[in-house]
């Protein structure tokens, strides 16, 4: 991500932020209706996981968000599924997620089409926790 920042910044290019979940959630949308969510989880540190939610929108060019990538307790993350009706099984992100690249390409190619171009400062890496 420092890398991505600071060759945005430099070279005054546009920087897309897409997610680790995101990218998973887009590489399996195929298996997946529009009216049907997409909530994709990942381990964390110290028994957490992260977790988010979402569609993929009506245009079937990128992803509407539900739940927001969150890090959370395991209870946290099924509370949230049952607040929301979602029986099924999540997917789980593998411990290797290289095959998520074209993912990430083409949700920031859908970005570009829709005519969004993020400042490099807008894009803010996300571990879960506070820094300080």
């Amino acid at each position: 991500m420092v890398a991505a920042r600071t060759l945005a910044q430099q070279l005054n290019i546009p920087l897309f932020g897409i997610s680790s979940l995101a990218a998973f959630a887009w590489f399996n949308q195929k298996n997946y209706t529009i009216n049907e969510p997409i909530f994709v989880q990942m381990k964390a540190s110290r028994g957490q996981l992260y977790g988010a939610i979402y569609y993929k929108n009506k245009q079937e060019n990128g992803l509407d968000i539900i739940v927001n990538d969150a890090v959370m307790m395991p209870e946290d993350w099924e509370k949230t599924l049952q607040d929301l009706n979602l029986s099924c099984q999540p997917l789980i992100t593998p411990s290797k997620l290289g095959m998520t690249a074209s993912s990430i390409l083409e949700l920031a190619y859908y970005q570009w089409q829709q005519g969004k171009r993020p400042h490099w400062s807008e894009v803010i890496p996300f571990y879960g926790m506070s820094v300080v």
